[in-house]
């Protein structure tokens, strides 16, 4: 099987297929935080730093989102269309608009996400590699089982069929009133299209794709970040930790809320979260705190710069959970951004704050807990 080679690819694109977006939204062209695009529906912001990107999508003639997609350098022609579309491209995955919203229980997205697309390194976009890691530190290959610690067992840019069937079933948030990205699909790609096996991926309804730790400006935070979706979600949050607590089951994260949501409340990326039994009253607690000190940490880095904001989403989640919340209004929003602060700096600056903070949070929660 012989790749179709990179000068040739725009002669192998269909007149045409670029998705035309007149009929979904308006394109602004402004400059932000160091962005160079934004895409607006309905005068709100939907896609950060959207370009033309060139794909290469199997099975030919099927929709987007209903196969599989690559970089182009990895297809061939007998068995793949070249298409263009407006995207963004972010980790293993890749943001794209549909030409017209994907309606699915109800809802409407304004773009598809599809995880395990590839990913950057050497200098080059959406890079497959079944065998290694990628070492940006050292700009080399490892093989990804010699490097767990950074792998954690992961092919670079690809999801392999355990841990993407594991994900796409993983609905524990939608399933228990939690805002959470839909899973849309899971597909596989047959044997010999592709210079390697076990390529799969995941795509998910989106509408928005800006996530809580990007929109970093006082006047468009005020004027698009809606407090009160932050409160709705959290609401849900705090009522369904409750329930694993007095179920003596535990809620873990990997990560951080800030880089697993977006700008609406939504939560995504589930194979970062697990539901596991744990009988020990403090144990539970402990993994309860926390991951309600990161839910409330990124509505407050997602409206860092809005400090009514933070005022209306503190008293609205107050109301909904009894839960004396308003005094922590005047936390500083930097308490919560430990990981884009130097060490040093952090604590010197936040540490005392910090441990008040949390343990003021487990006094609250072990309460609310028990009521």
């Amino acid at each position: 099987m012989t790749a179709i080679a990179q000068k040739d690819i725009k002669s192998a694109i269909p007149s045409g297929l670029l998705m035309d977006l007149s009929c979904l939204c308006t394109i602004n062209e402004i400059p932000y935080n160091n962005r160079e695009v934004h895409i607006w529906m309905y005068d709100y912001p939907i896609m950060l730093e959207s370009e033309n990107i060139l794909l290469a999508k199997y099975p030919k003639n099927s929709k987007l989102g209903e196969g599989i997609i690559v970089d182009p350098r990895y297809a061939n022609e007998k068995d793949f269309d070249f298409v263009e579309v407006k995207g963004y491209r972010r980790g293993r995955t890749i943001d794209i608009i549909t030409p017209r919203s994907t309606f699915l229980n109800g809802e409407y997205y304004t773009m598809i996400n599809i995880k395990g697309t590839g990913a950057f390194a050497d200098n080059k976009f959406m890079v497959l590699n079944s065998e290694s890691w990628y070492l940006y530190d050292t700009n080399e290959w490892k093989a990804f089982h010699k490097v767990m610690d950074r792998s954690l067992g992961r092919r670079w840019g690809i999801l392999d069929s355990y841990a993407g069937e594991k994900e796409y079933a993983n609905n524990v948030f939608s399933d228990n009133g939690i805002a959470q990205a839909p899973h849309l699909s899971f597909n596989k790609a047959p044997d010999g299209i592709l210079p390697f096996e076990g390529i799969t991926q995941l795509v998910r309804g989106l509408k928005t794709n800006m996530r809580c730790n990007e929109f970093d400006s006082p006047k468009l935070q005020e004027e698009y970040i809606r407090p009160h979706d932050f409160s709705v979600v959290d609401r849900n949050v705090f009522a369904f930790q409750k329930e694993l607590y007095n179920s003596n089951r535990e809620l873990k994260m990997i990560g951080t809320a800030s880089d697993n949501r977006y700008i609406d409340g939504t939560f995504t990326d589930m194979e970062n979260i697990s539901i596991l039994p744990q009988s020990d009253n403090l144990e539970r607690l402990f993994y309860s705190y926390q991951f309600i000190w990161e839910v409330m940490g990124s509505a407050f880095m997602a409206m860092n710069q809005y400090e009514e904001g933070r005022k209306i989403y503190l008293q609205e989640l107050e109301e909904q959970t009894g839960i004396p919340l308003s005094k922590y209004l005047s936390l500083n929003p930097e308490l919560f951004m430990r990981r884009y602060i130097p060490k040093e700096e952090y604590n010197s600056k936040h540490g005392a704050a910090l441990s008040e903070f949390k343990t003021n949070l487990k006094k609250d929660l072990s309460e609310y807990f028990k009521n």
